[in-house]
């Protein structure tokens, strides 16, 4: 049974990770064939899981340079390992031992819900994010080939089941369409004689499943990073840069899309895959590879300290 305020916010107000890979759910093409809707809807939630570690690593890290101190062992010990591969559930690790720390430092998030969506008060995994360890197995089952030679009311059935899940997932995390992920394109600075600067920000706000990116600018007092792509609350100041984990490609000639990090070879050479269209790109390929080689190369030395 389909939520419809549920289905709205989604489609229309989550970042568009989620929301564009939510929108296949509801094509024809999914319609017509379950065993493919199954697969998008596993995909819905690997996407929240992805995002989610993203974010959290990015606390992490502006967390550790401003302040100095040293990360817990829990993330430090097979950091290379996972990140160097990272898995639907590294994703979930770095979420979970990322905001343990997190917790037990006292930082103040810029996102401070996700702590208790992952969490209950008693420290305990909350429904929500049992659920998203319900779909890993699920889909650990179709990669395995359990689910070979089902019939399509099999799928069907496997498709309620999921989407049910799913839903437990999506309705506590309903607190997301209070932040934007935005990509900084460019900033335009006005400076009055005795006055001080003002910052023009120009934003493509990736919100919502359609395809186009609405632009917006905003006058701040400070500045923020440019060509990089920055969560931020919708009502407040509180910002974090997301780079070099998913990053907005608008080079004219290649793939226009929000490709997020997925991993290096032993040569460090990595690659991203898109959050929606297009195909995996190694990180030369980028507009700006020196840098995100550069900052991926920092996150290593960070986390293996």
């Amino acid at each position: 049974m389909i939520n419809e305020e549920i289905k709205t916010k989604v489609l229309y107000y989550f970042p568009s990770p989620i929301a564009r890979m939510y929108f296949k759910l509801f094509t024809e093409e999914c319609a017509k064939q379950p065993s493919l809707k199954l697969d998008y809807i596993l995909a819905t939630a690997e996407t929240i899981s992805t995002l989610s570690g993203i974010i959290v690593l990015c606390e992490c890290r502006e967390y550790i340079e401003k302040s100095g101190v040293r990360l817990g062992t829990s993330l430090t010990n097979d950091f290379k390992e996972r990140f160097m591969k990272p898995a639907w559930g590294s994703w979930l690790h770095f979420t979970e031992e990322g905001l343990k720390w997190l917790r037990e430092s006292n930082c103040i998030l810029t996102m401070p819900e996700l702590h208790d969506f992952y969490f209950k008060a008693n420290g305990d995994r909350t429904k929500a994010a049992a659920s998203l360890y319900s779909l890993l197995t699920l889909r650990n089952k179709q990669e395995h080939g359990k689910n070979k030679g089902l019939t399509r009311s099999h799928f069907t059935q496997l498709c309620e089941e999921a989407f049910s899940i799913l839903s437990n997932v999506l309705e506590p995390l309903n607190f997301i369409i209070n932040y934007v992920l935005s990509f900084v394109s460019s900033i335009e600075i006005d400076k009055q004689r005795r006055e001080s600067p003002i910052f023009a920000h120009n934003f493509k706000s990736i919100t919502g499943s359609h395809n186009e990116f609405l632009f917006d600018s905003k006058e701040l007092k400070d500045y923020m990073d440019t060509k990089v792509i920055v969560l931020k609350q919708s009502s407040g100041n509180s910002r974090i840069n997301l780079d070099p984990l998913l990053v907005y490609q608008d080079t004219e000639g290649l793939s226009q899309d929000i490709f997020y990090y997925n991993g290096m070879n032993k040569s460090k050479n990595a690659v991203y895959s898109p959050c929606d269209i297009g195909k995996s790109m190694k990180v030369s390929a980028f507009e700006r590879a020196n840098v995100l080689i550069t900052e991926l190369e920092h996150l290593l030395i960070l986390f293996n300290s």
